[in-house]
C-alpha cells in the first residue's frame, strides 16, 4: 500500500471511529483508488479519486487514442499519416470554441471536453488565437485557461494533444516558456493568461483553471 493510501486510511478510521461513537448505525466509507496519478497505472489518470481511462473519445481521421504516463493524446494508427486538415470529424465542419464554466486540472479538462463530444482546444493560426482571445472576453471568465498544448511526450516539443499534431504557429508571452523555477512538476501545459493579454504561457498541469473546449457544427 503506498504511503498516500495509508494517509488516506487513517482519516477514514478517525471519522468512522467519530461518527461511531455517537451513532450505533454501520457507516461504510470507500476507499479512493488513488490521490495522484502515480497511485494509477502508466495507462490510466487520477480523476476523482478514480483511475479511469482518459480517452473516452474519438481522435481525428487515422489516428488514436494512446496514453503515455497517465497522459492522453491523439497519434496516428499504424501506416497512416495525420497531415493537417485530417480534422474536423466530418466533411463541412466548422471549428468552434466555448469557454467552459467549470475548472478543472489539465487532464479533466481533457476529459470533459472528450465528454462532451469535443476536444480541448488547439491553436493553429493567428486568426484562431484572436478568436480565442474574443470568447475569453465574451465570457467574463478569468484570469487562466487551459488548451490542450503540452510538451511532457517529446519534452522539448509542444504540441497539441488533442491531435497529436506539433504546434507550429506560437503565440507565446514574452519570457515563455520558462519552466518556471525547474520545480520537481514543472510546467508542462499550455495556458491562455490574462497577465499576458492571453498570450501563452507554460503552467503545472495539476492547476485548476478555466478552460476552453473547441466543437464542431455544420
Amino acid at each position: 500500500m503506498r504511503p498516500s493510501h495509508i494517509f488516506v486510511c487513517l482519516i477514514q478510521f478517525c471519522i468512522m471511529a467519530h461518527i461511531l461513537g455517537q451513532n450505533t448505525t454501520t457507516v461504510v466509507l470507500s476507499m479512493p483508488q488513488c490521490l495522484t496519478h502515480n497511485d494509477c497505472p502508466d495507462v490510466l489518470t487520477c480523476i476523482d479519486m478514480k483511475c479511469v481511462d482518459p480517452c473516452p473519445g474519438p481522435c481525428a481521421q487515422n489516428s488514436s487514442c494512446r496514453v503515455h504516463k497517465h497522459v492522453p493524446f491523439c497519434s496516428c494508427s499504424p501506416g497512416q499519416i495525420n497531415p493537417a486538415g485530417s480534422w474536423p470529424p466530418f466533411p463541412g465542419a466548422k471549428k468552434r470554441y466555448q469557454v467552459e464554466t467549470v475548472k478543472a486540472n489539465w487532464y479533466g479538462a481533457m476529459v470533459h471536453c472528450m465528454n462532451h463530444n469535443g476536444r480541448l482546444a488547439t491553436i493553429s493560426s493567428f486568426e484562431e488565437s484572436e478568436i480565442v482571445k474574443a470568447e475569453i472576453n465574451k465570457s467574463g471568465q478569468k484570469p487562466q485557461f487551459w488548451t490542450s498544448g503540452m510538451n511532457y511526450p517529446l519534452t522539448e516539443t509542444w504540441t497539441w494533444m488533442s491531435t497529436g499534431q506539433q504546434v507550429t504557429f506560437t503565440d507565446w508571452t514574452p519570457g515563455q516558456p520558462s519552466n518556471w523555477l525547474n520545480l520537481h512538476a514543472g510546467e508542462h501545459c499550455l495556458e491562455l493568461w490574462e497577465p499576458g493579454h492571453y498570450r501563452w504561457n507554460d503552467k503545472n498541469c495539476l492547476d485548476i483553471l478555466h478552460f476552453i473546449c473547441e466543437y464542431y457544427d455544420l
